[in-house]
């Protein structure tokens, strides 16, 4: 591998990253267009061995997935093998991060298709990719008619439980949070709630997150009353505000 090309090509990777935490995803592709435009120059001129390398494959994915460019997503996907010299399933944290850019823009039928490949590996996704899947399921169905708003919200629930009895991946805090967001959905008061969150197949630990959640899901269907009951039983239980 040529050193120099390779370090520069980080250095461009780390931009693109640096672009996309700001929300800056059209300037992270022309960061990472300007990185892939010097590794074609360089392969041109057969300036040693160029690879793209993983970090900089990684945030091209999720840079393509930000800016909605589906077509050329698809493309670099299915060159996974010849940049890195693996199949794309035999890359768990790539894939993962690729699934959680493409949940995170409403592209639910190619995260779930790689949720199957990783697990056709041996695999499985991140809790942040599951994470974003549950998020995005409860998002795209927050305006709608309460018959796909319910839907939305069991879908959700469906990756949590998998990730709770699984552990494949274990569930965290932020993951607890939007469980609540989906019961909240279900349940008008703070007692039927707490009731569904302590149910057997849902066990929704009390911790800080999850308490906060399950106030905010309530305000957030304007069941003021049962939301104070929440806030209540919260203060009570010692969990901080926030």
């Amino acid at each position: 591998t040529n050193a120099p090309n390779a370090a520069k090509l980080e250095t461009v990777a780390e931009l693109a990253e640096q672009a996309l935490g700001a929300h800056r995803p059209y300037a992270a592709w022309a960061a990472i267009s300007a990185g892939v435009a010097r590794v074609d120059r360089w392969r041109t001129k057969g300036d040693g061995e160029v690879p793209l390398g993983r970090r900089m494959f990684r945030v091209l994915l999720r840079t393509l997935a930000a800016t909605r460019n589906l077509a050329e997503f698809e493309l670099w996907l299915g060159r996974t093998e010849a940049e890195l010299g693996e199949a794309v399933n035999a890359e768990p944290e790539l894939l993962s991060d690729a699934m959680a850019a493409v949940a995170e823009v409403g592209w639910e039928q190619h995260a779930l298709a790689m949720n199957a490949s990783l697990a056709d590996a041996g695999f499985h996704p991140s809790t942040k990719a599951l994470n974003t899947l549950m998020s995005a399921r409860l998002a795209s169905s927050e305006l709608a008619g309460e018959e796909t708003r319910q839907r939305g919200a069991t879908r959700a629930l469906d990756a949590f439980v998998h990730m709770r009895l699984t552990r494949a991946p274990p569930p965290d805090r932020a993951s607890h949070a939007l469980a609540v967001v989906a019961c909240g959905r279900r349940k008008t008061s703070w007692s039927s709630l707490r009731n569904l969150m302590r149910r057997p197949w849902l066990k929704i630990p009390w911790n800080p997150t999850s308490a906060n959640a399950a106030v905010g899901a309530l305000v957030q269907a304007g069941n003021l009353r049962a939301a104070s009951s929440a806030a209540k039983y919260l203060a009570e239980s010692r969990m901080p505000a926030t």
